[in-house]
């Protein structure tokens, strides 16, 4: 008799398996974050509502590589499901900040189906070069294009590749 009554019930194998699930999507979710691209502190992202969309876009901190590589980014956050949802992202450069402007480095995309956004700041490639930088972000939401800039600001990313 004693040997049924230390027999696992469903109900408590049910909230093993809910235990084990939450401990599962805690894990992920950690592991997903830890390696996250951050917004600079010191220039913070611009601000942009977009309907029920809010769109950050700006300077990305450096995480990879101590010389100060120029990134920038964009992070999109929706209150709802977007039928299709694109955002790319670009780093703009100048020299002097007033003249010859030009995209520099490697934009960085992604694309979805059916989704609110994403969990993590889509971001450019490192590139280097004192002077003006900006970043520009193109967010398409079903079909509908938006172009949203960064400030300009200056940056000696006088980097040792």
């Amino acid at each position: 008799m004693t040997a049924i009554a230390n027999k696992p019930t469903a109900r408590w194998i049910r909230r093993l398996a809910a235990v084990l699930v939450i401990v599962a999507a805690a894990s992920m979710v950690s592991t997903s974050t830890a390696g996250a691209a951050s917004f600079s502190k010191p220039i913070p992202p611009q601000r942009y509502v977009i309907g029920d969309c809010t769109v950050w876009v700006g300077p990305v901190y450096d995480q990879w590589n101590a010389q100060w590589h120029s990134i920038g980014g964009t992070y999109v956050s929706c209150a709802t499901n977007k039928a299709s949802l694109t955002a790319t992202v670009a780093e703009v450069y100048s020299q002097n900040g007033s003249t010859n402007w030009y995209y520099t480095g490697q934009q960085g995309s992604l694309s979805g189906r059916n989704i609110s956004g994403w969990n993590d700041i889509i971001h450019t490639s490192g590139v280097c070069g004192t002077g003006y930088w900006y970043t520009r972000a193109w967010i398409t939401i079903n079909g509908i294009t938006y172009q949203r800039d960064s400030t300009p600001a200056y940056a000696p990313t006088g980097c040792r590749v």
